[in-house]
């Protein structure tokens, strides 16, 4: 069973400043920084799996088609 993520992994959060003004709005940033904590945490590095890893629910990272 795959825990849940509730938030960036420390690394990604000391680092992924640097990035900042490449993300129109907080909000992709935000993502961003999710997408990064999934590809460091999760054993299975799809879009799909960090979007259920998180807890919230109906995540915008990946969208149903």
């Amino acid at each position: 069973m795959q825990l849940p993520i509730v938030a960036p992994a420390p690394l990604v959060t000391a680092h992924a400043d640097v990035f900042r003004d490449l993300f129109e709005n907080r909000c992709q940033f935000h993502h961003f920084q999710n997408y990064l904590t999934g590809l460091i945490v999760l054993d299975n590095k799809s879009l799909t799996v960090t979007a259920q890893a998180y807890q919230h629910g109906n995540h915008a990272l990946v969208q149903s088609r």
